[in-house]
């Protein structure tokens, strides 16, 4: 009798035990599940090539790893949208842009000499063309 009580104890702790490992591993499942869904990688701050999908340490360095965040169109778009005209490479205004700078640069002259108390800039078109 004390033999079955037992048993039938053993069994039931193992039933348990089981049951609770088993739901432990789901939570584990459905953590890692979620965490390849939303794509999160770590990335050395120091090191861009060492990479992992979840925190830890650099190989090479030893310091933590921090989460990179996505740099996808729709984020690039909008950084693009908030810089100032000016800022913009379009292909138009990258040329106009590099025509005044030869034109600017073509009006500079510099003598260049041994000692730097004997140089000289000519910079008479540049004073004029700024009034």
């Amino acid at each position: 009798m004390k033999n079955k009580i037992l048993v039938s104890i053993m069994m039931l702790a193992g039933l348990l035990i089981g049951t609770s490992l088993q739901a432990n591993l789901r939570a584990q499942v459905a953590k890692v599940k979620t965490e390849m869904a939303t794509g999160k990688k770590y990335a050395c701050p120091h090191h861009p090539d060492q990479v992992s999908d979840k925190p830890g340490k650099c190989g090479v360095c030893g310091m933590d790893l921090v989460e990179v965040k996505d740099m996808g169109k729709q984020s690039m778009k909008k950084k693009m949208d908030a810089m100032p005209e000016k800022m913009k490479m379009d292909g138009e205004g990258k040329k106009k842009d590099m025509d005044k700078m030869k034109k600017d640069a073509g009006d500079m002259k510099m003598e260049m000499k041994k000692d730097m108390k004997d140089m000289k800039m000519d910079s008479s078109k540049m004073m004029k063309k700024q009034m």
